[in-house]
Parts: C-alpha cells; structure tokens; sequence
C-alpha cells in the first residue's frame, strides 16, 4: 500500500513537472492518449466513451491551434506592445462554445487594446445575418468594413465619463467583430480615434489565422 501511495506521488509530482516545464509536448502526448483512448473504446464499442475521449482529443488541438495564432498575431499594434503575460488559451468544456484566445496590447487602461477569438461562437450566425443584409446595417447605426479581405461589423461611439477632477469627458470606443467560419474575432479599444482604430486593425493578419482556424 505504502509502495502503491509512493508511486502515485511520484507519477503526480512528474506530472505537476510536465505542466510547468513541456506544456506542449504534454499536449502532444494527450492528444495521442484521446485518439489511442477512443479507438479502444470503439472496438469494445463503448460509443460513450469513444465521444467523450474524441472531444478531449479536439480540446487539445484546438489548444494547439490557439498557441500558434498567438505566435503570429504583432508584438506590438501602432505603440503599443503585447503583453504576453497576459495571453490565455482556454477551452470550454461545457460544449457551447469552443476555445477562446485572448491578447492583450498596452498595460495602462488609457492605452489598451484587446484581441479575442472565440471558435464555434453563437454570435457568428447573427453577425453573418447582419453584415448579409444592408437594411439591418442601416438600422443599427453600425458599419461593415473589410479587414485583410474579411468583412465585418465596426462600432464606434463616445462614451461620457468623469475624470479624477469630476469633470465630463468623452471617452472615444470601437469595436470589430469579423466572423471567420464558426468562429469570431473580436478586437476592442478605448482612447484611440477612428482613424488610429482602423490603422491598428490592419496590422492584424486576418487571413493567415483565418487558415489556422480551417
């Protein structure tokens, strides 16, 4: 029992290890422990199972998948830099929507933007609706445009606030979205003009993550 307990810690602590130091090559090697999981569990047949270890198996590709977008989204938009620190590549397990992929550029709130990808996004057939029909587009004070070859829905407005003084500002806010098969691209920013908006947009490469996301 003892000897039992002294291994179990002993695979945990490796384990623990793999996760800190090889996190790619642990995804590696669980990708390859789904797949192998799902056919044993299809011969027996057990289809529960086999489903179950097919999407565990999809999750870490799509994790995968996730890492490489960060790799070729900018180091820096216009001034601001990435901060990697903050990049995070989450995938749901709930099965309503996909992986989501989150970059944030500049570390002060006055000078921030954010970049987000969500896969298998229920927005998608709403946002496609939108941007496939002109009325609507005139209708909801939006704008579709085109970024890298993809068109999608930019919202701009000035938001009133109070400064440390008290006093009324307007704070300037834009929003793209750009739908890329199932999945969404969303980049937000506050304190940027129209123009330095749709300038930052364009050094995002559209069409190479929209070949990562096929």
């Amino acid at each position: 029992m003892e000897k039992n307990n002294l291994n179990i810690m002993k695979t945990f602590y490796l384990f623990i290890i793999s996760i800190l130091f090889c996190t790619a090559a642990t995804a590696q090697a669980d990708f390859a422990k789904y797949v192998t999981t799902a056919k044993t569990s299809y011969a027996k047949p057990d289809l529960e199972d086999t489903r179950y270890n097919l999407m565990l198996a999809l999750q870490q590709l799509d994790m995968k998948v996730g890492q490489e977008i960060l790799k070729v989204l900018p180091e820096k938009i216009d001034t601001i830099s990435a901060q990697k620190k903050n990049d995070n590549v989450a995938a749901n397990s709930a099965g309503f929507i996909g992986t989501t992929i989150h970059r944030d550029y500049g570390s002060l709130q006055t000078n921030k933007l954010e970049v987000d990808i969500v896969s298998n996004s229920p927005l998608v057939a709403s946002l496609n609706a939108w941007l496939n029909n002109p009325m609507f587009a005139q209708m909801s004070g939006r704008k579709a445009m085109k970024v890298d070859g993809y068109k999608g829905s930019y919202t701009y407005e000035l938001s009133e606030s109070t400064d440390a003084a008290g006093n009324t500002v307007k704070i300037p806010r834009s929003e793209m979205q750009i739908p890329i098969f199932s999945s969404l691209i969303t980049v937000k920013c506050d304190f940027m003009t129209e123009d330095q908006f749709v300038k930052a947009l364009n050094t995002i490469p559209v069409s190479k993550i929209a070949e990562m996301l096929k």
